[in-house]
């Protein structure tokens, strides 16, 4: 068929999915215009369905659109693709991408966006630019008073075409919701890595069920992202707490902090409270030592970041870190990572994967989400965590596969219990409150007193939530009263904020009489508070426990996995030359993969870079060696017997096609066996060196198919 008839035939087909492209012209259509060529970036396939999938929804005339990527996935050049395709078909013009507070996410979205030249802008300082067509902004600058107004009214409301929401799981609804609310005739585009759960589900009720997700298991099983091990290691109070009467009988010493010599003292402390109510150096120092045996064994230049629970814990952890591995004569083995501007220098360092120093960056919470870190090898929890949503982002750190330093997985050393959070990311989503009905015909009205010296406090910002996309919002007048009308009969949230006092949140139950008032308090914001120290206590590892995540329903060591992967193989196949014919049939070996591990939980990719630590290896040799002992081949090793030793198959083909046969086996020792498919000629490489799927036929003087069943058997011969 002619481009013309394909172009007629796609048209029929769409046209009964969602949108009739008869009516739009072919210049203005989307789906027709190229993507953007990076030579450094080829389009994985979850990708290219991704941006399609946000295409067809801007088409449909969807204002609320969200996608969910597991981290390392490529979020930011989806959206990139995403943009460039609908702005050069004319559908947006001005388009606003919104990160939460890391100015450092700004900066890399911005650069993502290269493409588009000096159409870029950031807005930052005060300055609101007009005249270009893509704009960057944390919520904070747009928030940011300027001009005694808020920094983002000082566009018009329809000033953007489209506003992108990175990592739109985040922030805090009353912020960016009233920034979203001020641009409300834009299409809403959120990203975020995380699947539904409770702590962020009002994310989902606002943009709806996502039009695509790509999660991290499927990145794992793709070869996309880096697997991972799992090491949970408990001291003695973390696993049975601090007693505080028994450990004084012991000679524990406890320091009161001068500041507050009145504090109460619990008579138990478990791992939430260790460095948040008391501090314990005995324990900070023991498993600082567990963390530096760890890292001598495994390689003690290996990327790792370390979390912890404050700053000042972050800063022990560095000394003790850097204190142990001083011999190396580099100052800043270990660095403290915990504000973006004092320390850009050494995370810039840290993130450069080509350099060696520092090796380990103990932080709080900026480095878990959106900065890459490609060649981070080990991420240890030194803090109780009970997010799933804060996990999943810690985790995704070390999901990137990076070349350049040969990571192909990565461990979770979990020393507070944070790795229980893995059932909750597994578990089924879940469903979204109901939809607030009326009546509205309640009120609510309160007046608001500063909690220590009742005085009246006006100029309170008042935030009732009915739900996600239904906020109201009230300033207290000069009496303090602050009145919310046409409310539903259901309790709702409210918040109070106001500055230099603590941020409150109340449920509050709206009432049919407007004259009822409630009486609300706000406390100062206080200094944070010293904690109690705690020395001369007896601490020490008691239990420590390696884990593959789960296969087949069983958390397993590496040596009980690769003994289960072996069973489990041999209930498939009966010796190597099954495993050969199941191999290099197309169908077959897809229908086992899938089967070993979605029945199994088996995965070539989690024992090569698990257990054999090879990325070179072909998933045949893998099962081969697993199942039957056999040696390993490289695909090099295949590669070079083929072309060296295996001469009369290369010449049986006619001069001009022995190039192509050259590359595809090239192809296959880049790839392995499921880069030898016909759509392998599609890829840029072969389009740009051949000219196209016509010539190459030309060249070949034969059908595709038959080529590569031959190239197969000639390699695994």
């Amino acid at each position: 068929p002619t481009p013309e008839e394909l172009y007629e035939r796609w048209q029929k087909i769409t046209k009964r999915k969602y949108i009739d492209f008869s009516t739009i012209p072919k210049e203005k259509n989307p789906f027709l215009v190229p993507l953007y060529y990076d030579p450094q970036k080829e389009l994985r396939y979850y990708q290219l369905v991704a941006i399609n999938k946000v295409i067809e929804a801007v088409l449909k005339g969807q204002k609320r659109i969200l996608l969910t990527l597991a981290t390392g996935t490529g979020k930011t050049y989806v959206a990139f693709q995403v943009v460039w395709k609908l702005w050069k078909a004319g559908i947006i013009k001005k388009v606003l991408y919104l990160t939460d507070r890391a100015e450092v996410l700004r900066d890399q979205a911005y650069e993502m966006f290269r493409g588009f030249g000096d159409a870029r802008t950031k807005i930052i300082g005060g300055e609101t630019p007009k005249v270009r067509d893509i704009y960057f902004a944390t919520y904070q600058t747009l928030y940011s008073i300027h001009n005694n107004k808020r920094l983002y009214q000082e566009y018009e409301p329809n000033f953007f075409d489209m506003v992108i929401i990175d990592e739109c799981h985040r922030s805090g609804w009353n912020r960016w919701y009233e920034i979203l609310q001020h641009f409300q005739e834009a299409i809403h585009f959120g990203m975020t890595a995380t699947p539904k759960r409770t702590d962020n589900i009002d994310t989902y009720k606002y943009f709806g069920e996502p039009v695509y997700e790509y999660n991290i298991d499927q990145g794992i099983e793709d070869g996309y992202l880096a697997n991972y091990l799992v090491q949970r290691i408990f001291t003695n109070i973390d696993k049975k707490g601090i007693n505080i009467k028994e450990a004084e009988l012991q000679g524990a010493e406890i320091y009161l902090p001068e500041e507050d010599p009145e504090i109460i003292i619990k008579d138990i402390y478990n791992t939430p409270d260790f460095e948040r109510e008391i501090t314990i150096p005995d324990r900070t120092k023991i498993i600082c030592q567990k963390i530096c045996e760890l890292l001598e064994r495994y390689g003690p230049m290996e990327k790792t970041i370390i979390y912890c629970v404050s700053v000042d814990h972050a800063e022990d952890v560095k000394k003790e870190i850097q204190n142990h591995f001083s011999h190396f004569g580099y100052s800043n083995y270990a660095v403290r990572i915990v504000a973006e501007d004092a320390d850009k220098r050494e995370l810039d360092n840290f993130k450069d994967s080509e350099k060696q120093i520092p090796v380990v960056a103990t932080t709080v919470d900026l480095l878990t989400t959106g900065v890459d870190i490609p060649s981070v090898k080990n991420i240890i929890f030194l803090r109780a965590i009970s997010s799933v949503v804060l996990f999943n982002q810690i985790i995704g750190r070390g999901t990137r596969i990076d070349e350049a330093s040969e990571k192909m997985f990565f461990r979770i050393i979990d020393f507070t219990g944070a790795t229980r959070l893995f059932t909750d990311l597994r578990r089924p989503k879940e469903k979204p409150p109901k939809e607030v009905t009326g009546p509205f015909d309640y009120f609510y009205k309160a007046q608001i007193f500063d909690a220590e010296t009742g005085e009246i406090l006006s100029g309170v910002r008042a935030t009732l939530i009915l739900e996600p996309h239904r906020m109201i919002t009230k300033i207290s007048d000069e009496s303090g009263i602050i009145f919310f009308e046409n409310l539903p009969r259901i309790s709702v949230k409210l918040i109070l904020e106001k500055s230099g006092y603590n941020k409150k949140e109340l449920t509050i139950q709206p009432t049919p009489d407007f004259k009822m008032i409630e009486t609300l308090t706000l406390s100062k914001e206080k200094r944070p508070r010293r904690i109690i120290r705690i020395e001369n206590i007896h601490v020490y590892i008691e239990t420590e426990e390696e884990i593959l995540i789960e296969a087949g329903g069983k958390k397993l060591t590496k040596a009980e996995y690769k003994e289960y992967s072996k069973e489990g193989i041999l209930k498939r196949i009966v010796n190597l030359e099954d495993l050969k014919s199941i191999w290099l049939d197309d169908q077959k070996r897809t229908e086992f993969l899938a089967d070993l591990q979605s029945q199994l939980g088996i995965s070539p990719i989690i024992i090569s870079s698990v257990l054999l630590k090879r990325s070179d290896v072909d998933g045949f040799d893998i099962l081969a060696h697993v199942a039957f002992d056999a040696p390993i081949i490289s695909r090099d090793e295949r590669a070079r017997t083929l072309i060296e030793l295996k001469q009369s198959f290369i010449n049986s083909f006619p001069e001009e096609a022995r190039e192509i046969i050259f590359d595809l086996i090239e192809q296959y020792r880049i790839g392995g066996i499921e880069e030898l498919k016909p759509e392998v000629f599609k890829i840029p490489k072969f389009e740009r060196k051949y000219g196209g799927l016509k010539n190459i036929i030309q060249r070949l003087k034969t059908e595709l198919q038959p080529i590569f069943n031959q190239i197969k058997r000639e390699l695994y011969e």
